[in-house]
């Protein structure tokens, strides 16, 4: 599958439009600092518990 067939124009769209104003608030001082700490540190927590269960599914799908 090529990479512009994953999603349809919509979803790239939206994701086009996430990214702009996520880097947007980021950089333009409306909010703190630390709010930016805790919640990357809360999303990539939440990622690598993602990661780990998908890996321990794809171990007991595939009988390793």
């Amino acid at each position: 599958m090529k990479i512009w067939e994953f999603f349809d124009k919509s979803s790239y769209i939206l994701m086009f439009f996430m990214m702009t104003f996520g880097t947007a608030l980021r950089f333009s001082g409306f909010l703190p600092n630390f709010f930016f700490e805790f919640f990357y540190s809360g999303l990539g927590f939440a990622l690598s518990l993602s990661g780990v269960s998908f890996l321990i599914l794809a171990f007991k799908y595939y009988n390793f």
